[in-house]
This record gives structure tokens, sequence and C-alpha cells, in this order.
């Protein structure tokens, strides 16, 4: 009853606001517009006030009303104080490298990025080949003021469907393991002797071929698949047993 009435009187409140939604592109004072959001009471699970006062992040669309020069991205999101800081023993000798694949909404990847950025880690983009070229064009330069993020040069068509996905995902997996980036793991939670294993000692065109072929959940195959086969025995893989003896589980990383 209480989930059903929350519904309901949000959706009303939600009808009524409809018209104002905010859209906001950024501003020199864009993080001002949620400066007095009530965090408490969104984390807490007010689905009421949380919709009232959402705020849609939107890229700006003329190429000058967004400084993209290396101090005003370094300085932007609170990034100022993550982008030149001195890292932890923790963050020193547990390195990660993460994969995305991206097509829009470059301002919602700085954020993400600088949520949980670091020195110590990698960072790698390939953008889908139907993104806009101020997309694109924005996630270069912000690879050129740091060291340790990359934009792929080549590019996927990817669809909602995954196909491609996994394309993608190995083209960063072969950047990210060049000796100079031998640290870390990827964002699939890959060993890094496991991501080393399939782009060094494995040939996976035609079983990329094969499940590109499919009509739905594509990308959700490949990592389990290689992961789980006995007959691999990748390093830091785990067995197909519990699959065969009807033991399921929707997520294990090692």
């Amino acid at each position: 009853y209480s989930i059903q009435f929350i519904s309901n009187e949000l959706l009303s409140h939600v009808q009524e606001k409809e018209e104002e939604e905010l859209i906001v592109e950024w501003s020199s004072d864009w993080e001002s517009k949620w400066k007095d959001l009530d965090c408490e009471r969104i984390f807490g699970g007010d689905f009421v006030y949380a919709a009232m006062n959402k705020i849609k992040i939107g890229d700006p669309l003329e190429e000058e009303n967004l400084p993209m020069d290396c101090s005003s991205i370094q300085n932007r999101n609170g990034m100022d104080k993550y982008w030149n800081k001195k890292t932890t023993k923790e963050e020193k000798n547990f390195p990660l490298a993460f994969t995305r694949v991206v097509y829009k909404d470059y301002l919602l990847l700085e954020i993400e990025l600088a949520l949980h950025y670091t020195p110590e880690n990698w960072y790698c983009y390939v953008v889908d080949s139907k993104s806009s070229t101020l997309f694109y064009s924005r996630l270069q330069r912000l690879a050129k003021c740091f060291s340790n993020i990359i934009v792929a040069e080549k590019r996927f068509n990817i669809s909602r469907a995954g196909h491609n996905t996994n394309n993608a995902m190995i083209e960063c997996a072969n950047i990210l393991a060049k000796p100079e980036r031998r640290k870390g793991y990827s964002a699939a939670s890959l060993s890094r002797a496991f991501v080393d294993f399939i782009t060094n000692e494995l040939n996976l065109e035609k079983l990329l071929e094969q499940l590109n072929k499919a009509e739905f959940g594509v990308d959700e195959h490949l990592w389990q698949s290689l992961s789980i086969s006995d007959n691999l025995n990748a390093p830091g893989g785990f067995t197909e047993q519990c699959y065969v003896f009807g033991y399921t589980t929707p997520f294990i990383t090692r």
C-alpha cells in the first residue's frame, strides 16, 4: 500500500511539474543549480522530493559554450581536488583500468570521471560511430589533458541490443594491455593475467562475429563464456561446473 501511495503521489506531482522540467546547460555557475539540494532526503528514499527536484544535465550544443581547455576541464566538477593529488598506498598498489563504450552526454561522463579519478588508474573510451562530431571532439580534448585517459581511434556501430559492444571492449583491452600500461584491471573485473591471455593468446574474431549475429543481449555473453570455459583454463578464470550442476549466480568476480 505504501509503495502504491508513493507512486500515485509522485505521478501527480510530476504531471504538475512536467512543463517546468529543468534542463541545465553548462555555465560558469552551474554547480549552484544543485548546491541547495537535500542529499539526505534523496539518499533516504524520498522519491517525491527527488522527482520534484531532478535536474537533467544537457551538453551545450555550441562548441564555444563549454570551455574545453585543460585548465577549465581540470577545475570543473571538483576535479582539481583529484587530478594531481597524492595517491594513497592502497591506490598505488591496486590501480584499475576502466573501459567505457560511449555515445553521448559528455558532461555526465566528465562528472562520473571526477567521482573516481586517480592518477594511478587508466581510463579508455570507445566512441560509437554514430556519435556527434562535437561529442567525439570533446572527449579527445579531455584525453589530451590527462596522460592516463585514452580515446580509441577505432569506432564501432553500437546498438541497444549490444551489437559490437564486445568488439569495442576488446579494442580497449588491446590498448590497455600494452607494456607501458601494464598495471590494473579492466572494468569487467578481469584479472590482469586474464586480459593478457585474451589479447595475446586468443583469436576472438570468429567468436565475436558469431555473437554479433544474435538479436539481443550480444554484450552479455563474451566475458562469461571465456571466464567459465574449463577447456580454455584462462588464468583468473572460473569453472563451468557450477552451471553444469544447476547452480547459478547473477554476479561473480575473482
